[in-house]
């Protein structure tokens, strides 16, 4: 008996001293969870989750000046990459997943903030791409059937509904329109190719006419700025989506089969051309130059 007794209080005095002037960091082991430059002075800091999830650490390369941000309660974990740079400034934002929002630590000003979301959400794609033409990146999400762009350089949030089915085609973030910033690239209900301007807060939307057409590639085939949208439509043509002036271009092929042979600048012009094989000339490239709005 006078054993348990002296177990009990001899496990209570170790946790004493380990509590000793609200210092609880040593009863939980800080786990890693990567290096950024956070503060932007071109040095790397630590991160860490701390305090049993309950704050992120950040430190200097060796182990000094920590900072704590507190997380509070609730599950989170780090968001896609996890560290971004979100304002266009010196250093790399902490970006996490928060009781259901988004939560943005700025280390330099040693900040951070809370994106509240609603229902079930998640990152679109990649998720982090400049879309407004200004240094540092917004978070791409979606959620409630649609989309959302939050600017964390300004605080805003950008909402995008988007009726029935859609998905990201291509990799779902490219210049089309020559202005600076990507634009979102989605195919809707089957038969619809639509680009997001999140600069403009504008959609284009370009009608297939079918669900029977597929992805041919993203490239620049007019010799002005910004990708085209090139689409097999049917097999019977190939149409050419120029989002910068909203208009698409249609190039008739013969009904027999064919194939992509490649998309790549074979004349020396600015742009590319597109060339395709009919499988009974093998010998024979056709060539198509969007520049022209001619093929031979």
């Amino acid at each position: 008996m006078n054993f348990y007794k002296k177990y009990i209080v001899g496990v209570f005095f170790a946790i004493s001293v380990l509590t000793i002037g609200g210092n609880t960091s040593l009863l939980w082991a800080d786990t890693y969870m990567g290096s950024a430059d956070t503060n932007g002075d071109g040095a790397l800091e630590k991160i860490y989750n701390a305090y049993n999830s309950s704050q992120i650490k950040i430190t200097k390369s060796n182990g000094t000046n920590p900072r704590y941000y507190p997380i509070s309660t609730g599950q989170w974990s780090l968001l896609g990459v996890g560290f971004v740079d979100l304002d266009g400034n010196a250093g790399q934002e902490i970006v996490i997943n928060y009781n259901g929002g988004i939560k943005v630590i700025t280390d330099r000003n040693g900040t951070s903030h809370t994106y509240n979301m609603s229902g079930e959400w998640s990152l679109l794609g990649v998720g982090f791409t400049d879309l407004d033409g200004y240094s540092g990146q917004e978070i791409v999400i979606t959620c409630n059937a649609g989309i959302k762009v939050i600017c964390d350089r300004k605080g805003t949030t950008n909402s995008y509904n988007l009726a029935g089915q859609w998905c990201l085609i291509g990799q779902g973030f490219m210049d089309t329109n020559g202005t600076a910033g990507n634009e979102i690239i989605l195919s809707k209900n089957g038969y619809i190719v639509s680009t997001i301007c999140d600069r403009t807060k504008t959609v284009h939307n370009f009608n297939i006419g079918s669900s029977n057409w597929n992805l041919m590639g993203i490239a620049e085939t007019d010799g002005v700025s910004g990708n085209e949208i090139i689409i097999n439509n049917k097999n019977i043509a190939i149409l050419v989506l120029c989002d910068k002036i909203n208009k698409s271009r249609s190039y008739g092929l013969l009904a027999k089969p064919w194939f992509l042979n490649s998309i790549e600048n074979i004349d020396g012009v600015t742009g590319s051309e597109i060339t395709y094989i009919y499988q009974d000339t093998p010998g024979l490239v056709r060539v198509i130059c969007d520049r022209t709005g001619k093929q031979y």
